[in-house]
């Protein structure tokens, strides 16, 4: 439990550490110029008068170099999944309701070297539909899995022991957080971490971790940082620290697709590539182990109408391994 209390809060000091925020020595345009760096929030502001949309993504996921020692039996893990459908906000129930949309979507998926526990797959078929507040989980043949989110949360605070809500935490220990991690702002104006760039209706948006990590900011601040009076932040900066070591390279890119017809943003692309020293994780792997993850998201028919049906032949999850 300690170390996972550890990990946790030095991924927090990490992410606080990356967040883009205001501050008064703080371009938040990143370069931008002012006229793009407008019209791009404009873009973004404008969908919150979207309520419903078609969209299709696609997710790629990639680890090579992995270890014998792993015993997964293949030296690369791929996973993709593509999918589509169509989605309604429902602003009324945004307050209220646990997941405040209807949604209903196809999506296909493929996965190999995980191991003899999970064999090779290709374009295995699911279906997903939120109706009402109901998730709906369909294997492509027709029969369907419900699931109450409400009755679902009981049962994972009673899995786990304690009650996920509670991971809220209190106003004073925020403040506290927001007081640390205003220390970070001065990492945003690390030569080379953060750039933003236009190409037409396209936005990119890059962040070079290396180039982060490796900074005598960086070092600095997590040098502060261990001189704190709380035992769990001088060792989660410990672990911070040692990044340089375990990445070799690190970067994440961002691309924004502005509807110039709408002016509002229906394309948006994640790629994280990582390489790792796998030296650091057994000093017999001489090869780097290198990390790929890629999301792509576009929406259309914004303020479209859709249509939702409840699925037949449903099993409720309560019910499942009961006898017929």
């Amino acid at each position: 439990m300690k170390l996972r209390v550890l990990f946790v809060t030095a991924l927090v000091l990490l992410m606080a550490s990356l967040a883009v925020v205001s501050a008064q020595d703080f371009d938040p345009c990143l370069g931008l110029a002012a006229e793009d760096c407008a019209t791009i929030n404009e873009a973004y502001a404008n969908l919150d008068g979207v309520n419903s949309f078609s969209f299709e993504y696609s997710i790629d996921f990639s680890v090579s170099g992995i270890p014998e020692s792993a015993g997964l039996g293949s030296s690369e893990v791929t996973f993709s999944n593509t999918g589509n459908g169509y989605m309604a906000l429902n602003m009324e129930a945004m307050d209220t309701a646990t997941i405040p949309a209807n949604i209903s979507m196809t999506m296909t998926s493929s996965w190999s070297g995980f191991g003899p526990d999970m064999e090779d797959a290709s374009d295995v078929l699911n279906e997903f539909m939120v109706i009402d507040n109901m998730i709906y989980l369909g294997d492509g043949t027709g029969m369907w899995l419900s699931i109450d989110p409400a009755e679902s949360a009981d049962m994972g605070a009673a899995t786990l022991g304690f009650d996920p809500t509670a991971l809220a935490g209190d106003p004073a220990a925020m403040d506290d957080a927001l007081g640390m991690a205003s220390g970070f702002m001065p990492l945003l104006n690390v030569p080379g971490f953060l750039a933003y760039t236009r190409d037409g209706d396209v936005y990119t948006f890059n962040a070079d971790i290396t180039a982060l990590i490796s900074s005598p900011e960086f070092m600095q601040a997590m040098s502060s940082l261990s001189e704190s009076e709380d035992p769990n932040m001088q060792q989660a900066a410990m672990i911070v620290s040692i990044l340089p070591m375990v990445f070799q390279e690190a970067n994440i890119t961002v691309t924004q697709n502005v509807n110039p017809d709408m002016n509002v943003v229906d394309g948006v692309g994640f790629t994280l590539n990582a390489t790792v020293d796998g030296s650091l994780l057994d000093p017999e792997i001489s090869d780097p182990i290198v990390n790929s993850l890629d999301f792509n998201v576009n929406i259309a028919d914004a303020n479209g109408e859709f249509e939702f049906v409840v699925p037949e032949n449903v099993t409720p999850l309560d019910q499942m391994g009961m006898g017929s």
